[in-house]
């Protein structure tokens, strides 16, 4: 039914006056009003021409209305993209200040605290390999990389008014060079790190990322020099900066002393005042004749006069100052026109410092919860299901699992324990400092979170987590989101040794009962919100997870959606999701992990024990959570008809579902504990097998170090043992053959008949026909025959004839073996 304007207008109206709108202000809202109340007339409301009269039509307005302001409200609540809101719910930025605690450098600890997460695979892996390097570096070989001693806002400020045309002070420049000098030394020390010889063939390689970028680094070492020589580590110009500085600076002392030793003269201090050097007199005292008085100080009694004999030594003290002064300009200006021409190479000096410097606080960080660094597992390819079996599509996986986290600790809860346990650790130590007798520092650590297991095959799509509130599923979400963070970030991960992930695209979640009450949405709403923004990104290659799905309105119509929610994401693709993890109430999603016809789900519970009445916040993959509701209520003493009563109305079939959940956990524990004890017995044979390579070790490098001590030793004592049997026999023939004297020199006719006898002599020598000597391939001599040893010239008999061309010759007191070719028959 549609009626003219007229008939509803307002009598106000009528009568021309304006009437204000009331605003609708739900029960539930809290604050003030959005928007002020709108001031119109019936008039302006109904320009129109007519209405519509009908009150379903109205009410659907109002409605509509409500609903669209409520949108609006949240879209502007949720501005933020759903991979920013992820992270905030998951307390990355709280993550990030605990690894800036370990960055050195203001503007690295600033860099830290905003800790960017690569989107890239590539770029992970590289800062992955970074990381590695640094922490190889610092806690395998022992390196220390201190740039703590870098003050980053200083030379930042420097080389802006370089940039800009400015003069750098000598703080600024005194900073640049400490800048230059550690990158100096840190560029030396990874340099060094390339030698196989020191640390082995395999420590370069993993060194190799920092290596690459250091090795080609040009730190200017002219510059570094030229500030050192020019300022002090105080900051200030030294005096042979310049030579104009240094004669400046000397006539500046020369006459500051001469006005000095002047007002000394008359009495009084000397002190200075407007800046020049004066007499502080008391008020009732002499005052110089024709001296001008500078100030006094009524509180104290004190007049400041300048003698007429300072008047020019204050003259020349001014001049001289500016003199100084300027001289120290002209150095200043000096050395910034040089930091104007290495510009753009102190500019990638200090960046390359400050990537350092983030770098080494995540490799710090990682030792500091004694972390791995993971291995990322290759995503593999999407490809439709084919509804013939579970597993009927799938290829059996190179690797058995995608996800392999084991004794995962949630990160934000293990660096609370940590920095609780420092703080025990300093109050111990502040509480023995100053004693005599020492005490060992104990500390009782406290007890610190409890770590999970989360294996993942590379067939399984979701994980549908249930079990009891406070249980631990929430905190199992953020621990794993965090974790799939830091490794893509290039940070260790709180878990054992192997552990692989893929690196997911993105990691997307909905945690928390985060309703908007300004908006006027339930907690349902809410999360539906949520849900849809973060599909609308999710690309098929990311991790979602999802807390507490199909909560907040009916349970039926809830599991229901919550059941074609999780099957649209396993089927990956745009709005899907490589791996999702889902907690729940609702025992319809757990039937998901039976169904045959969609890519495999598995479920997991977080553990309860019953006889303590309280979780574990253990992770059960592969088995689904049970009730404990009336097992607490029977335990904790409610009425027996009342438990029984509830337990006829669930029936036997749930129970049956009980039973047989607690067997398969009993089982996974029985299991979980078969697991680890095999681990800790394989665990004590590596560490045997690794005992016995140190000692196999060992006693080859004793070995070594044996035949090397006798190498050293026996030549020495064998060369001893030579030259003394040698001076023996040479003592020996001193004693057989008797001293002859030196003959006299003979006269020059002595001579002459001499050597006509030798003429005559040697003639008939010649005509006496030699006597052959048998060949030595012929001869062997017998035993008791005389022969003569070639090497000693001496004459011996044959004692013993060997094989091998051997002789044992007795010679005087000594018996020796010689070749057969260094005797002869004896003439």
């Amino acid at each position: 039914m549609r009626t003219s304007l007229s008939a509803h207008v307002h009598p106000a109206c009528r009568a021309g006056l304006t009437v204000r709108r009331p605003w609708r202000r739900l029960p539930h809202r809290l604050g003030p009003p959005r928007q002020p109340p709108h001031r119109h007339t019936c008039q302006q409301a109904y320009s129109a021409g007519s209405v519509d009269t009908a009150p379903e039509e109205k009410q659907r307005k109002s409605i509509d209305s409500e609903e669209s302001e409520q949108i609006s409200a949240l879209d502007e609540e949720d501005g933020s993209d759903p991979v920013s809101a992820t992270m905030d719910m998951l307390g990355w930025d709280e993550l990030c200040t605990h690894v800036a605690g370990f960055a050195s450098t203001s503007l690295g600890k600033e860099r830290v605290k905003k800790l960017e997460v690569p989107s890239t695979e590539a770029e992970s892996i590289r800062l992955q390999k970074e990381t590695q390097a640094a922490y190889s570096l610092m806690y395998e070989a022992g390196l220390s990389m201190d740039l703590g001693g870098i003050s980053s806002e200083p030379v930042v400020q420097g080389l802006s008014r370089a940039n800009k045309g400015g003069l750098v002070g000598p703080d600024h420049l005194l900073a640049i060079s400490r800048m230059l000098s550690i990158a100096d030394a840190v560029k030396r020390l990874i340099v060094q790190s390339d030698r196989k010889d020191m640390w082995g063939s395999k420590f370069p390689e993993r060194v190799k990322p920092l290596l690459s970028v250091w090795r080609s680094l040009k730190v200017n070492r002219d510059l570094k020099r030229m500030i050192e020589d020019a300022v002090d580590e105080q900051g200030a110009l030294k005096d042979n900066a310049s030579s104009d500085l240094r004669d400046f600076r000397t006539r500046y002392r020369t006459v500051k002393n001469r006005l000095e030793q002047v007002l000394r003269g008359y009495g009084g201090e000397v002190t200075e005042r407007g800046g020049r050097l004066c007499l502080g007199l008391p008020s009732d005292a002499n005052v110089p004749p024709g001296a001008l008085m500078l100030g006094s100080s009524l509180k104290q009694g004190i007049v400041y006069v300048e003698p007429q004999a300072a008047l020019e030594h204050n003259n020349r003290l001014a001049a001289a100052y500016g003199e100084m002064k300027a001289a120290e300009e002209a150095v200043l200006w000096d050395l910034t026109s040089h930091c104007v021409d290495a510009a753009d190479d102190l500019r990638l000096t200090f960046e390359t410092v400050i990537d350092l410097d983030v770098v080494i606080a995540r490799a710090s960080y990682t030792n500091w919860i004694k972390g791995n660094f993971p291995e990322f597992v290759p995503i593999p390819e999407p490809q439709p299901f084919k509804e013939k079996g579970r597993y009927g599509f799938y290829k059996p996986p190179e690797e058995n699992y995608l996800v392999y986290l084991e004794g995962l600790i949630h990160p934000l809860l293990l660096g609370h324990s940590l920095f609780q346990k420092d703080a025990a650790i300093r109050k111990a130590r502040l509480k023995n400092f100053g004693k005599k007798k020492k005490k060992a520092v104990v500390v009782d650590e406290p007890e610190g979170p409890v770590p999970i297991d989360i294996l993942l095959k590379k067939e399984t799509r979701a994980v549908v987590i249930t079990g009891p509130n406070t249980g631990g599923k929430t905190a199992a979400l953020k621990a794993l989101g965090l974790t799939v963070l830091m490794a893509k970030a290039g940070l260790g991960v709180p878990a054992s040794q192997p552990a692989r992930l893929p690196c997911y695209s993105a990691v997307l979640a909905d945690i928390g009962d985060e309703q908007s009450l300004t908006a006027s949405l339930s907690t349902f709403s809410g999360h539906l919100k949520r849900i849809q923004a973060l599909r609308d990104v999710a690309d098929g290659d990311c991790l979602v997870l999802l807390d507490e799905l199909g909560t907040g309105t009916d349970p039926e119509e809830g599991a229901a959606l919550g059941v074609a929610l999780v099957k649209r994401l396993i089927r990956r693709g745009l709005g899907g999701a490589l791996t999702s993890f889902v907690t729940t109430h609702h025992g319809l999603l757990t039937t998901l992990a039976y169904d045959e016809n969609i890519p495999p789900i598995e479920n997991a519970s977080v553990e309860f024990d019953e006889y303590k009445m309280a979780p574990t916040y253990r992770l059960m993959m592969g088995v689904p959570g049970k009730s404990n509701a009336l097992v607490i209520a029977s335990r904790l003493g409610l009425d027996p008809e009342i438990v029984q009563e509830a337990t006829d109305k669930v029936g036997k079939r749930q129970e049956s579902i009980n039973s047989t959940i607690q067997e398969l956990q009993e089982a996974q524990y029985m299991s979980t504990i078969g697991t680890s004890r095999t681990k800790e017995y394989l665990e004590k044979v590596s560490d045997v097998s690794q005992e016995a390579a140190v000692l196999r070790g060992r006693v080859s490098a004793l070995e070594r170090q044996i035949a090397l001590k006798e190498q050293a030793i026996y030549p020495p004592i064998l060369s001893k043992a030579r030259k003394r049997l040698s001076n023996m026999v040479k003592s020996q023939q001193k004693k057989r053959e008797p001293e002859v004297p030196p003959p006299e020199p003979l006269k020059r006719k002595d001579r002459g008949l001499l050597e006509r006898k030798l003429q005559r002599k040697q003639r008939v020598v010649k005509s006496v026909p030699k006597k052959k000597k048998p060949e030595k391939s012929d001869w062997v001599p017998s035993v008791g025959e005389s022969v003569l040893v070639k090497k000693l010239n001496k004459v011996g008999t044959v004692v013993e004839v060997g094989p091998g061309n051997k002789v044992a010759v007795q010679a005087g007191f000594f018996s020796m073996n010689v070749d057969l070719s260094d005797v002869t028959p004896a003439e």
